[in-house]
This record gives C-alpha cells, structure tokens and sequence, in this order.
C-alpha cells in the first residue's frame, strides 16, 4: 500500500517541525558600562569609580562562562621647554594604567594604555630662548595626544559565577593611575638637561560583560503535548486523504 508508506513518511516530516528545538548556547551583551566621570566627560587620572554591571538573570538559564572586556583611553597635552644652553630632542611618553577590581578589591582585569599617541612624539629644542612660553625655538606644545588600551578575561568556574547571578547589578570597581612623563636628550645621548614641562592626561574606561549561556530545555509533558498534537493533526489529515 504505496499510499500509507507516502502518509507515514509525510508524518514524521511534520511532526519534526512541531518538535521544540534542542537547548543551545545564547550571549547575552549586557550594556556597555562606562565610568562616570563629572560632566559625562574623561576625568584626571588618580582616582576610582564604581561601575555598575547587570547580573545574570535569565530564569532557568545555565551560566556557562562569563567575558569581560577593560578599555581605557588617554587623551594628553605635553607642554616642554628646554631650559639647557645646548640643543635637546624633547619626546613625550603617555601612559596611565585602568585596573577593575571585584568589591573585595581582588583585581580582575588591567589595562595598560602606552606609547607615543597619534602624531610625532620628538622635536628637537634650540638652546633656552630665555622664556618659559613653552614657544619660541625652545619650547613645544603637543596637543591631543590619544592612547588607548584594552584587556579580557572569560571565567569558566563555576565557583566564580555567585558575584554575577542574580537580580540587580553588580558594583566593581576601576581605578586609574598615570604614568606620562616628558624627556630632554642631546644628540651625545645625555639625558641630564633642565627643562619646564607640565603635562595633562584625561582617561576614561569601559567595561563589557557578556554572559555566555545554555537555554531552557523544555520539559518532557512539553514535549508529549507537542506530539499528541501533532498526532491528531496527522489522523485527521489523513482521515480526509484517505476518502479523495
């Protein structure tokens, strides 16, 4: 009976698309959190603030790892006047460090931000013009200098896992520290040279957490509703291809 053969192949065709699919892993971003800093801008370095993150919370969902991400930017200005009777190379280095920690001040992440930031980071000085303009052919001005960092940790033990879960936020911390520093050098490779410099360095953070989870898997009377549906649905389909 070719026809029932063809039936029966048909069922089982349809009652797959009614079956619910197999749990499967699912990321979940939470928002970025940034650092907040007065006026909503980057802050001086040498301080800390709380960052704020959402907690797992997805009902019956099983954690299976857990990824963050540190960024850090620096924006600084450099200021430098020789104050030496010879000529000098004057170079600047702008670098700060951003440190996220848990509230029981155990580190999790940290990001260095170094190096010579966009544009050039040398110029040679003549001798002192005699003022401290940070102008002339002795003084420089190097503005807008940007270096960026970043660092990730994914967490794979469970035992971790408590400080995330839950319902609210979690409440880490990030602290930064400043490292930039201006350098006189003569063409003979002497280091020791007077010189003026102040130097300005704006920072700020990120933080992103993303929660790497498997979903609900349905449970077996789900499962036996589906198919009693789908049962029923092919008899009756079948009843009325029988009678053409």
């Amino acid at each position: 009976m070719p026809i029932h053969y063809h039936h029966a192949r048909i069922a089982l065709s349809t009652l797959a698309l009614f079956l619910p699919a197999a749990a499967n892993a699912q990321l979940l971003q939470t928002p970025t959190s940034r650092v907040d800093f007065p006026a909503g801008g980057p802050a001086a370095l040498g301080g800390s603030s709380t960052v704020s993150i959402p907690k797992f919370n997805v009902p019956s969902g099983t954690l299976s790892s857990i990824q963050l991400f540190l960024f850090s930017t620096l924006t600084g200005t450099f200021r430098v006047e020789n104050l030496d009777n010879t000529s000098v190379i004057a170079g600047f280095n702008l670098s700060g460090t951003y440190v996220l920690s848990k509230p029981d001040t155990t580190a999790i992440l940290t990001a260095n931000s170094g190096g010579i930031g966009n544009g050039g980071s040398a110029v040679a000085l003549a001798a002192f013009d005699g003022v401290v303009d940070f102008a002339g052919t002795s003084g420089w001005i190097a503005s807008d200098r940007i270096s960026n960092g970043s660092a990730s940790l994914t967490i794979t033990d469970p035992s971790e896992f408590a400080l995330f879960t839950g319902s609210g936020t979690v409440n880490l911390t990030l602290t930064s520290t400043g490292g930039s520093q201006v350098s006189l050098v003569s063409p003979n490779g002497s280091f020791d040279h007077p010189a003026a410099s102040v130097i300005s360095v704006l920072g700020n953070g990120n933080v992103q957490v993303y929660y790497q989870y498997t979903a609900p898997v349905p449970e077996p009377e789900e499962y036996a509703a589906v198919v009693g549906l789908a049962l029923v649905g092919f008899a009756a389909w079948r009843r009325r291809a029988v009678r053409r």
